[in-house]
């Protein structure tokens, strides 16, 4: 099955095939259910290349090499099926994020389940026994359960966890049976995983073995865990002369062995303006631990610790009265350790003007040009308790709610407008509007090799080996319904091209072998969406010159380049695609401005997986990218006033992200594991914003060269593998607020450049633990340093050289050095984990090009 989404395949039999029993390539929404798969020479089903959200159930596996393998596609479910007898793994995941493996019977396999790459899963009451190893989770997999399995008789292990994870990205083994294996019932060979309530009697090896903790994590017992009759590591307990049973792990099935007594840190993203005219109030966070994922607790108008109750982000709470509230949130890692020292809101809401009327925002429409006869908008007012009229085309205002829906509509332009009353009955002046376009349905039509189309059409057929051009698009506002077939071309000219029309629409396909695959120049307004593009020598899809063009929905693999963006192309989007496997960039921005690059996924390409090349104003933000050999968001010289947000970034082979002469550069709220570089590196990045960034788990966590004027906030930058957080090349003039920089192999905190009077960085209120190095290490002049807190660290709590600033306020404890500071006073600190007062009063949304202000200079020291 090639480019062909939304199938089933059910109740066949298959047998002897020389390659794979059924194969899912680029097919979305695939249903495999009931098949028998006999005696298949590679796979019995094979699903992969952005085969995303493939369900494959109650299908029969025999003596096939493997039984299910899935590759490089997120989103599958395996369930229920019967798996024997292959020489090699009975389910194989690779590269396959938020899979669900359940109830399969994967007995009798050279192996059961191997989860490799993949991350966000849920293996669960499988039975992984009587194979060559049960149950096996590799490098760069994160933040999967695996519970409720059985993984017994095993020759090797019954569940083994190789690959390291940065802290707080662990997997959860959970209340699994792993007995009678020849080797270890389970084995977890590296830090920042969690073990619960699980079962190894009878094993060859240890019951459960648990790698010991160091400088990059540890290993939490989550307690319950209980083994009997293993043979261990041959150890004898000295008063009983009984084996023992595991291995840093409690296995008497009572509370974990306290492995984890550091607290967690709490970072609040999101809180109302103060003072505010909502009575309704929502408030977005996240947090980080040295060791584990964390769970949060919320309370209002409360200092009663009884009363903080499990929340999730985002939170929000209607119905407030006037005046002043109070917001309180902590996390809570998987040992149980509370955050100590609460982040706290405080804001006052209060009447809005009675003689100013509301603001109407419409959030949601359909697309500017569209064959779609019907359409809903989605909108809200700047007040509460407004009420909205709306109206089509200008017939006269009714009353109506958000959504509103329209139907029939007949084709041509159309106008739908919105405004509100406010309670003091204010009636907005200038009504909210949105236009856009109904075209004639698509003709059904064969067609041929550069065919030019000035119609709507839906083709009727496939093409092949397409000398030039494929289709050529020679009207406006029309729309290529390509109704699931191919146009394939042999390495020349362009698979669909648009020169020159606007409003042009290329859908539900696929397109392969060109230079291009969509090639729109000249034209505004085109939308390319759930198109398959691949195997093109330049890009998958080019615009040049194509303001206000969206990419959406589309699966690009193995072009030169996933997404081009050049020529001056403004406001365009590129929304919820998957690019894998693309030799160059996943996607490209250059010589651009104003666009938004958001919620795709982007795996494996070769280069980086979104680069911005002299493309100010754009945001990159939702992404998920992993694999991607040059790093991960790369912001080159003359992308200014970028935002970069809420991305996940993990295994780049370079810098998870960078920004490189580029200003005013809001960097928020990411997420950066397992980078081959640092995890966020600035150069020559000035007066930008760098804040609640995960930074763990990298080479090096944050690195500022150069770079001045930024603020550096609430970031946790630990468990790297040198610096957690340095400033050099010239970098001052920072302001260095509230970070955790903890469990790194070097320093904390590193700033190696001396600054002119009254331009030093400011060092305050940061948290650097248990380093290899000094907790924070100050090596030139002129400095601030004050609030801050390092203990148990191997060198120095805090060292500063002579010539900076002592701010006061700084602790520190059972450093290596028994002066614990040089050149500053240092209070003797709690032990690591106990509290850092603060309280929160930045932004009150996430940044955009349009709220983001420069931070202020560091005060004058």
């Amino acid at each position: 099955m090639l480019d062909s989404p939304g199938n089933r395949v059910e109740d066949n039999s298959v047998s002897g095939s020389s390659d794979a029993g059924i194969a899912v390539e680029r097919s979305t929404g695939t249903l495999a259910a009931g098949n028998a798969l006999d005696g298949n020479s590679d796979a019995a089903l094979l699903v992969e290349l952005g085969s995303h959200g493939t369900v494959a159930r109650a299908n029969t596996v025999m003596e096939s090499e493997a039984g299910v393998v899935v590759s490089e596609s997120h989103d599958v479910q395996v369930l229920d099926n019967v798996l024997n007898g292959a020489s090699d793994d009975g389910i194989t995941l690779e590269t396959a994020d938020r899979a669900l493996v359940r109830g399969n019977d994967v007995r009798f396999n050279g192996g059961g389940i191997e989860v490799a790459g993949s991350s966000d899963g849920r293996v669960e009451g499988n039975d992984a026994s009587e194979g060559g190893m049960g149950i096996t989770l590799g490098d760069g997999s994160f933040r999967n359960t695996v519970v409720g399995n059985t993984a017994t008789g095993n020759d090797s292990e019954g569940i083994a966890v190789n690959g390291e994870a940065p802290p707080g990205a662990g997997n959860l083994i959970d209340a699994n049976t792993a007995s009678d294996n020849a080797a270890d019932g389970i084995f977890v060979g590296a830090v920042s995983h969690m073990i619960r309530g699980n079962t190894a009697d009878g094993n060859g090896g240890w019951g459960i073995y648990a790698a010991e903790g160091g400088v990059s994590g540890v290993n939490i017992d989550g307690g319950g865990n209980r083994a009997n009759g293993n043979v261990g590591g041959g150890l004898l307990d000295p008063v009983t002369q009984t084996y023992e049973q595991c291995y840093n792990v409690r296995c008497d099935g009572g509370a974990g062995l306290p492995t984890d007594q550091v607290a967690p840190e709490t970072i609040l993203l999101e809180a109302p303006a103060d003072p505010s005219t909502f009575t309704t109030a929502t408030f977005a966070f996240t947090g980080t631990d040295n060791a584990s994922t964390v769970a949060f607790q919320c309370r209002l108008d409360s200092a009663d610790p009884a009363a903080f109750a499990p929340c999730t982000s985002p939170v929000s709470y209607p119905g407030l009265a006037l005046g002043e509230h109070t917001f309180t949130v902590r996390a809570v890692d998987f040992s149980g350790n509370p955050d100590a020292s609460p982040v706290v809101h405080t804001w006052t809401i209060q009447e809005p003007d009675p003689l100013v009327p509301p603001v109407t925002t419409i959030a949601s429409g359909p697309d500017a040009n569209t064959v779609s006869t019907s359409a809903t908008f989605t909108f809200s007012a700047n007040e509460e308790g407004v009420t909205f009229e709306c109206r089509l085309d200008g017939a006269a205002f009714a009353p109506c709610t958000s959504p509103v829906g329209y139907s029939a509509l007949p084709v041509g332009s159309h106008v739908f407008e919105v405004r509100g009353t406010d309670p003091q009955g204010n009636v907005e002046v200038s009504p909210a509007s949105f236009s856009w376009t109904v075209g004639p349905p698509p003709v059904a039509a064969a067609v041929s090799c550069g065919q030019v189309l000035t119609q709507s059409t839906r083709v009727t057929n496939d093409l092949l080996d397409c000398q030039g051009d494929g289709l050529v698009v020679g009207a406006a506002g029309i729309t290529l319904d390509l109704d699931g077939h191919v146009i394939d071309g042999v390495g020349l000219g362009t698979g669909v091209l648009v020169n020159g029309f606007a409003a042009v629409t290329v859908t539900n396909g696929s397109v392969q072998e060109f230079d291009t695959g969509v090639g729109v120049t000249g034209a505004s307004g085109a939308l390319v969406s759930g198109v398959a593009l691949q195997f093109h020598q330049v890009a998958g899809v080019g615009l040049t010159d194509a303001d206000g063009a969206v990419v959406r929905g589309s699966t690009l693999a193995e072009n030169s380049l996933g997404v081009l963006l050049t020529g001056g192309t403004q406001d365009a989007r590129v929304t919820g695609n998957t690019l894998t496997g693309n030799p160059g960039p996943g996607i490209r921005l250059e010589g651009v401005t104003g666009n938004r690059v958001d919620a795709n996924d982007v795996t494996e390409s070769s280069e980086e997986g979104v680069v911005l090349d002299a493309a100010p104003g754009t945001v990159v933000v939702g992404n998920t990218l992993s694999g991607n050999s040059s790093g991960g968001i790369a912001v080159l010289a003359g992308s200014h006033d970028a935002v970069v947000a809420d991305n996940t970034v993990t295994l780049s082979g370079s810098s998870g992200i960078e920004v490189v002469g580029s200003d005013r550069t809001d960097v928020v709220a990411n997420v950066v594991t397992t980078s081959g570089g640092t995890g966020l590196a600035l150069e020559s990045a000035n007066d930008g914003l760098v804040r609640g960034n995960d930074l763990r788990g990298n080479p090096s966590g944050l690195d500022l060269n150069a770079s001045t004027g930024n603020l550096v906030e609430r970031n946790d930058t630990g468990s790297s593998g040198g610096t957690g957080m340095a400033f050099e090349g010239g970098s001052i003039g920072n302001r260095v607020l509230d970070n955790r920089s903890s469990g790194n192999s070097g320093a904390g905190i590193y700033v190696g450049d001396q600054a002119a009077a009254g331009a030093g960085n400011l060092i305050e209120g940061n948290t650097a633990d248990s380093n290899s190095g000094n907790g924070i290490d100050v090596n030139a002049a002129i400095h601030t340093v004050r609030g801050n807190s390092a203990s148990g660290n191997d060198g120095w709590g805090i060292y500063v050289v002579t010539g900076n600033v002592d701010g006061g306020g700084n602790m520190a404890s059972a450093n290596a050095e028994p002066a614990q500071c040089w050149n500053v006073v240092c209070a003797i600190a709690p032990p690591p984990g106990a509290p850092t007062p603060r309280s929160w009063s930045g932004r009150t949304t996430r940044p955009t090009a349009a709220t983001r202000s420069s931070p202020s200079p560091a005060p004058t020291t």
